[in-house]
């Protein structure tokens, strides 16, 4: 199996400080498309998000708020990216590959979101949800267009899985 990484994308964080860089391991062309996936999809919900909490004031109110939001979109996205699980054999070897580039890696647990005082706050938080999902479900995904500098022609990335 055909494994490498060729796809690096620097992001910054979404919970507001410093950058993230993510690595996607596969195939070439797969690890191309879901690099191309990630950064067409976040910019798209850094927009959304970004008019969700513009009158939000309050710095702390504007976090959980978006990270609400986001939830909500993540789910609604997640429709449109519904890839087949990777076999068995593919998944080891995925794995096996990841051993070898960067050792053994560490399991990162997502942080704990606070959980809404009160009634008022909590009908915010669903209204926050609802409305991530809403903005979610108009998300769109294009097939990238990649063009080969030294044959000068432009070959379309499938967004196809398998």
């Amino acid at each position: 199996m055909w494994w490498e990484t060729t796809s690096r994308v620097q992001s910054s964080s979404f919970s507001g400080g410093g950058s993230v860089s993510i690595e996607f391991v596969g195939k070439p062309i797969a690890a191309k498309l879901a690099g191309y996936a990630f950064t067409v999809l976040r910019r798209q919900l850094d927009q959304d998000a970004g008019r969700h909490i513009a009158r939000v004031r309050r710095a702390d109110a504007r976090r959980r708020r978006r990270e609400l939001f986001a939830q909500g979109w993540v789910i609604a996205v997640k429709v449109l990216l519904d890839p087949p699980p990777l076999c068995d054999e593919e998944a080891a070897s995925a794995r096996a590959f990841i051993r070898r580039q960067h050792g053994e890696l560490a399991p990162v647990s997502p942080r704990q979101a606070e959980k809404p005082r009160g009634r008022r706050m909590m009908a915010a938080a669903l209204e926050d949800v609802a409305a991530g999902y809403s903005a979610g479900q108009r998300a769109r995904l294009n097939a990238g267009i990649e063009k080969h500098p030294a044959a000068e022609k432009v070959t379309q990335l499938s967004l196809a899985w398998g």
